[in-house]
């Protein structure tokens, strides 16, 4: 390798072990109309993960 090469650059590897016990949380929203704004609205969830799609209920 030429010793005047000045960039670096990084490559993680994670290993995740075979036995996960996954943990489902269901959140109950209370949603409502805003005739202010009107749009409906509903609380956040502090548990979502970032931009996570809420799944509409039937």
């Amino acid at each position: 390798m030429n010793n005047s090469c000045k960039r670096t650059r990084t490559r993680l590897s994670e290993d995740i072990p075979e036995r996960i016990t996954p943990e489902t949380t269901e959140h109950t929203l209370h949603r409502g109309y805003c005739p202010a704004c009107k749009k409906h609205v509903e609380p956040v969830v502090p548990d979502a993960m970032p931009n996570a799609t809420p799944r509409e209920s039937d």
